[in-house]
């Protein structure tokens, strides 16, 4: 079996799990001869059967499409899931900085509009 390829990975994770072509086929609501197609690369999972194979074998994303010198477990996902997370709330603090501050600009532009027009109201 070539350890680098889809198909080897997918066979690998499966049995890592312990689960049998049958019983991982039951999972993932797929005919056996399916899987075995994924695991012989002579066919490959449709991209929500990916993720499914990533949630049911508690493996990362990254190692079954890519490979890699092990296997990374569903853990090292969730870490790097936190990051993205983390990020996202920075990005969210920004944005609400960001209109608190458009809003500012615009109360400032209206100020000084007013200020325009009294001040060309009282040269009349």
């Amino acid at each position: 079996m070539d350890h680098d390829t889809l198909g080897s990975r997918i066979e690998q994770a499966r049995i890592a799990k312990g689960y049998t072509i049958s019983q991982l086929s039951r999972r993932m609501a797929v005919k056996p001869s399916t899987l075995k197609n994924w695991e012989s690369d002579r066919s490959e999972p449709r991209a929500n059967k990916l993720s499914m194979l990533v949630g049911v074998l508690g493996i990362s994303t990254r190692w079954l499409l890519e490979g890699g010198v092990d296997h990374p477990s569903i853990d090292d996902t969730m870490t790097e899931t936190s990051h993205i997370a983390q990020k996202v709330e920075q990005a969210l603090g920004m944005q609400q900085r960001l209109s608190q501050l458009l809003y500012e600009i615009e109360a400032d532009v209206a100020r000084l509009q007013r200020d325009l027009n009294e001040t060309a109201d009282s040269t009349l």
